[in-house]
Order: structure tokens, then sequence, then C-alpha cells
């Protein structure tokens, strides 16, 4: 027996560093069927295929690293 449902499968959130390949990640679990979300980001010049991020939760992401003070300088140990 088959269910059939009318709920959209649930958001799968990629949660990493910035700039560690989060992008590539989410492409392919996107490629393979899995639903990255509803407003995904734009593609851009250093990457143009899209980021497959949903801009929501890169939104509430970036919020987060900002009050954490994580970037790539410190997230090595460098003084940021």
């Amino acid at each position: 027996m088959t269910e059939t449902s009318c709920t959209p499968p649930p958001e799968v959130p990629v949660l990493c560093y910035p700039n560690s390949g989060s992008s590539l990640i989410a492409w392919v679990l996107h490629a393979l069927g899995v639903n990255m979300g509803s407003s995904l980001k734009q593609g851009q010049r250093i990457n143009p295929k899209g980021l497959f991020e949903d801009e929501s939760f890169s939104n509430i992401l970036g919020k987060i690293w900002f009050r954490l003070q994580c970037t790539a300088e410190n997230r090595e140990g460098r003084p940021g």
C-alpha cells in the first residue's frame, strides 16, 4: 500500500563553517532529490550554478556566526 501526502518533504539544512564546501554538499543532496528549501540563493560570479542554500536559513546562520565572531581566520587558530 502506498501512502500519499500533501505536505512537502522536510527541508534539509547543511550546517558548515563558511567556505568549507557547504555548497558542494548541498548541490549533491539537491541532485539526489533532497529538498534544500524553497528560496535558494542565486548563482554568483564565483559560483555561477547557485549555492543550493536556502536564503532564510543562510541569513540565520550568518547571524549566528557573527554572534560567535567566527571568521575564517579565527577558526584556523589565528586571531580574528
